[in-house]
C-alpha cells in the first residue's frame, strides 16, 4: 500500500524550520506529574526495603531510596533548564538576558544550574495581586 498518495485533511508539507511555536504547556505539566509520581512510587515499593536493610547500606532510614530518588530528579530538571537556556541562546543568536523560576522548589534547582537564573517564589501570587488591585 502507498502511503505518498494519501490525502490528509489540513496537513501540510511545508514546514518553515525557522518557525517555532510556543511551548506545550500541557505536555510540560504532564512531564512534570509523570515525574512526581514516579518519586512517589520509589518511595512507595522501597520503603520497607530500606527500612529492614540486612546489609545495613541504607542505615535504617525508610527514605534512604526516595531521597536519592527526589535528588537526582532535582539534578535531572536542572540539567534540563540548562539544556533549555542554551537551546533558545542557539536559536536566538543571542545570549538570554533574564531566566526567572518560581515555585517553592526553584531556589533547590537553581542552585544546581550553570544559567544564571533569578529566583522568585512569589512572583505568581505578585501578579496576582497587581491584577486584583487594579479592578
Amino acid at each position: 500500500m502507498r502511503y505518498d498518495s494519501a490525502r490528509l485533511t489540513g496537513f501540510s508539507t511545508n514546514y518553515d524550520s525557522k518557525r517555532r511555536g510556543s511551548i506545550d504547556s500541557t505536555f510540560f505539566v504532564l512531564v512534570l506529574l509523570l515525574l512526581s509520581a514516579g518519586v512517589v512510587m520509589v518511595l512507595s515499593s522501597s520503603f520497607a526495603r530500606a527500612y529492614y536493610d540486612p546489609g545495613n547500606i541504607t542505615g535504617g532510614n525508610a527514605a534512604y531510596y526516595f531521597t536519592r530518588q527526589l535528588l537526582f530528579a532535582v539534578l535531572g530538571t536542572a540539567a534540563m533548564l540548562d539544556g533549555m537556556c542554551k537551546r533558545l541562546e542557539k536559536a536566538l543568536g543571542e545570549k538570554i538576558k533574564t531566566v526567572v523560576a518560581t515555585g517553592g522548589i526553584a531556589a533547590d534547582i537553581i542552585k544546581n544550574c550553570e544559567t544564571d537564573i533569578i529566583s522568585d517564589p512569589n512572583l505568581v501570587l505578585d501578579g496576582l495581586k497587581m491584577i486584583y488591585d487594579k479592578n
